[in-house]
């Protein structure tokens, strides 16, 4: 792994009412590499500005990204629409993270790269943030409030027995299906569901549909005010799965932030001439 550090600010600048964020390169991570494993090309970007301390969730999206070359570097699989949180309680990152693909061992600079950056600043909407008291009561029914059917998310939480009795009612209706099927077709089923993800006593799943990436952070928030700590999370397909470092409290209050037309900025993304190491 090589880094070089640097101090290259980039032209990119948005000046309203005030608001002046410059983005500027601050880090080059340069992996260049034939093999399949920790390979690429990642730069640390930071934004300076008072603004920054509202932001709780940042993403971007690239249009250009090219070596000196002329090989593009997008990487298909990182341009993604989900936020990062951002200045949140249990998150530190203070900066945003480009990963693009391997440039060409002839390449000595990114000759442009050239997007966008979107901020959450949820200070600037209080409808950006949706709330539901008693939240481990609406275990394994679908969450309902105006700001979620506004941001076309849907949502559902499930605590461990929730959670197990819909494993058990996928595998009876898969079983089901099964009947009649030939026995390699039934084993394929069984073994399917067998292999169904188990919850731990602290663990949480959640069921997310939200196509549009709106959904910036969720948590739970203990009856002082402080959000229960999360260790770690899988995800298979829809279903997220997260353990606590302690049982979610019966009291909890679940809350959702979601970016809102009001509630975000973006900001040009443009850089030129990034020397790699």
């Amino acid at each position: 792994m090589i880094r070089f550090t640097f101090g290259l600010i980039c032209s990119a600048l948005l000046a309203s009412n005030a608001l002046a964020l410059v983005p500027s390169v601050s880090e080059v991570t340069d992996n260049r590499t034939t093999g399949q494993f920790f390979s690429g090309l990642k730069l640390k970007v930071q934004l300076v500005g008072d603004e920054m301390n509202d932001v709780k969730g940042i993403r971007y999206m690239l249009k250009t990204a090219i070596d000196d070359t002329g090989r593009n570097l997008i990487d298909p699989e990182k341009q993604t629409a989900e936020f990062k949180p951002y200045n949140q309680q249990s998150w530190h990152q203070k900066y945003l993270e480009l990963e693009l693909k391997n440039p060409s061992r002839k390449a000595a600079t990114i000759k442009e790269i050239a997007g966008e950056i979107v901020l959450y600043m949820p200070s600037k909407d209080p409808n950006s943030k949706v709330e539901f008291a008693n939240a481990l009561s609406l275990s394994g029914k679908p969450l309902k409030h105006n700001g979620l059917r506004a941001a076309e998310v849907k949502m559902t939480i499930y605590d461990k027995a929730a959670y197990d009795k819909k494993k058990a009612d996928e595998k009876a209706k898969q079983e089901a299906a099964a009947k009649g099927t030939q026995g390699g077709m039934r084993q394929a089923f069984q073994n399917m569901f067998g292999g169904f993800m188990s919850m731990g006593e602290n663990d949480i799943a959640f069921e997310i549909d939200d196509p549009k990436g709106r959904i910036v952070n969720y948590m739970f928030v203990d009856s002082a005010g402080n959000e229960v700590k999360r260790m770690s999370w899988i995800t298979s397909g829809d279903i997220r799965t997260t353990s606590f470092q302690s049982p979610v409290p019966v009291d909890a209050k679940f809350v959702v932030e979601l970016a809102t037309p009001k509630s975000v900025l973006s900001i040009p993304l443009a850089f030129s001439n990034v020397a790699l190491p």
